[in-house]
Order: C-alpha cells, then structure tokens, then sequence
C-alpha cells in the first residue's frame, strides 16, 4: 500500500535518515515549512489544504511539486 510521510522542515534530517534506513525513496515525503505548533490559526487551514493537495499528487504518481510547502 503506498504511503507519503509529513514532517516540518525541522525533521528533514530525521526524515531522510528513516527513510533511507528503510531504503525508501525520498520522494515519498512531503515537508512543510516552517513550525506549525506556532503557525497564526487562521493560516491552517490553507496549509492543511496544501499539504493534502500533495498527498494526493504524489499519491497519483505525479511526483513532489516542490521542496517545501509553505
């Protein structure tokens, strides 16, 4: 079953030593920018609807869009 990671740019380290430990390629990750915990609430919303929109990319097998999303 395929699967996509998110993490925020302050676990892509973390995140590529997973995933290459598991000898998974890294296209399988979406990392978003910035820190969410402290992110303004009204800009959430967007973000969340970013992200599932990469999910879904990737998912489809149209690869990562970008590097981060923000």
């Amino acid at each position: 079953m395929p699967s996509i990671v998110i993490a925020t740019e302050a676990f892509t380290n973390l995140l590529t030593v997973m995933l290459r430990a598991r000898q998974a390629p890294d296209a399988l990750a979406v990392i978003v920018k910035g820190n969410p915990e402290v992110m303004d609430v009204a800009k959430m919303d967007p973000l969340a609807d970013k992200v599932l929109g990469e999910v879904v990319r990737q998912l489809n097998g149209e690869g990562r869009s970008s590097e981060f999303i923000s």
